[in-house]
């Protein structure tokens, strides 16, 4: 009988997380497809280019998903990383966004740059700390590129 190790446990983990950022990209994508056709119709090109993104972050999304549940390697986790260091930084702005209109804030120019700053580092830093950790708990290893010896 197989013996289930953590690094299995922690790979899978990390695979489902990955397969549910897979099903919102997808959900993007289809939501893009939904607004493009009507931005096509009236000639709205803010509209399309917006759309667009949206379709290009769900494509990298379902990607990402794709290499996780294919093969797992030190790549495919830098991939969720950045997904989940996006994802940080997306919340961050959310919680600072009240703070930004006030008149203290106003007044002095370093706590400003503070608000706007600190959600890029600390997403940057909370991915960076996500990526090292789930490498050590998984034992994952770079995938090496075939040289031509390898047949």
């Amino acid at each position: 009988m197989n013996k289930i190790h953590g690094r299995d446990i922690c790979r899978w983990i990390l695979q489902g997380v990955s397969t549910i950022y897979g099903l919102v990209g997808a959900f993007w994508i289809l939501v893009a497809i939904a607004f493009i056709v009507p931005a096509l119709r009236d000639g709205e090109i803010i509209a399309i280019l917006i759309m667009l993104m949206f379709a290009l972050l769900g494509v990298f999304l379902i990607y990402v998903a794709y290499i996780m549940l294919r093969r797992f390697s030190e790549d495919s986790l830098l991939g969720l990383c950045i997904i989940i260091g996006f994802s940080i930084f997306g919340y961050l702005t959310r919680l600072i966004r009240p703070y930004e209109d006030s008149p203290l804030i106003a007044e002095n120019m370093f706590q400003h740059e503070i608000i706007v700053f600190a959600p890029i580092v600390i997403a940057y830093f909370a991915a960076w700390m996500f990526y090292r950790l789930s490498v050590k708990l998984t034992g994952t290893r770079r995938i090496q590129p075939k040289t031509a010896g390898d047949a």
